[in-house]
């Protein structure tokens, strides 16, 4: 947990943290009393991924299963991610992270015309065989669809 651990003891100013990681060692963070928190991480690469992302790795990693909280809850955790947020903004390396990540934005982002063109149909076009399957749904059977339809025509009038 070497690099997460030192960037934990320079972030948490107020409150406590205690992480149990995925070996089963607990480490605390503490600062001015405040808000107390519990996470255990399940996964070793979370340590390498919070260090550089831990505003993208942390949600991910509690949706995913791969962080849990004991003894408090995730509001626990935001309230004292938010009070000690601007600590994590002044770490030298998260500074330097920011600084670059800042300049690539531009390409990471970019979504040309063709590209997007492309990603739209991707997401959006359901094609002739889902069409072709919802009206034979409703040559069959179009009872589900009344009710809809009159508060449709009802919100016209």
């Amino acid at each position: 947990m070497f690099p997460l651990s030192y960037m934990l003891a320079s972030f948490i100013r107020v409150g406590r943290l205690k992480v149990i990681d995925a070996d089963g060692r607990t480490h605390v963070f503490a600062g001015t009393p405040g808000p107390s928190v519990t996470i255990r991480l399940t996964d070793r690469s979370l340590y390498r991924k919070l260090f550089f992302n831990p505003e993208l790795h942390a949600g991910e990693a509690y949706t995913d299963g791969r962080m849990c909280f004991e003894d408090s809850t995730l509001r626990d955790f935001l309230t004292l991610f938010s009070i000690n947020r601007l600590s994590l903004g002044s770490y030298p390396l998260q500074k330097a992270l920011r600084a670059v990540s800042r300049c690539l934005r531009r390409f990471q982002q970019a979504n040309r015309i063709g590209r997007a063109q492309k990603n739209v149909a991707h997401h959006y076009d359901l094609g002739n065989d889902f069409y072709r399957l919802l009206a034979f749904a409703l040559c069959q059977d179009p009872q589900p669809l009344v009710p809809a339809l009159r508060s449709q025509s009802h919100k016209g009038s």
